[in-house]
């Protein structure tokens, strides 16, 4: 499991822009550089703080398609094989109608 950076949070502690927490978010760690300097120079009584989130694979379930039914009812073997199936891309084919969708 890799990890990768997402974002970087730049939050000014203790201080307020319009009653709100004053919180920048950039995808990019330049930016968030020049928005740390930036929010630093407008309020250098407080702590500026930048913050990385990472993306951290935990759990994953693996979905699985429903079983494939031909719209038009068609349904068995044909040739020792279901004649409805899904195709690589997820699509039904069916190969007594020739349906595909």
């Amino acid at each position: 499991m890799s990890q990768r950076i997402t974002e970087y949070f730049v939050r000014v502690s203790g201080a307020q822009k319009n009653g709100h927490p004053i919180q920048r978010i950039e995808m990019n760690f330049h930016e968030a550089a020049k928005a740390m300097d930036q929010l630093h120079a407008e309020f250098p009584e407080h702590d500026v703080t930048m913050y990385e989130a990472t993306e951290k694979e935990i759990c994953t379930f693996k979905g699985k398609f429903p079983e494939a039914k031909c719209p038009r009812g068609c349904q068995g073997t044909r040739d020792n094989r279901a004649a409805v199936i899904r195709t690589q891309n997820g699509m039904v084919q069916c190969s007594i109608c020739g349906y595909l969708g």
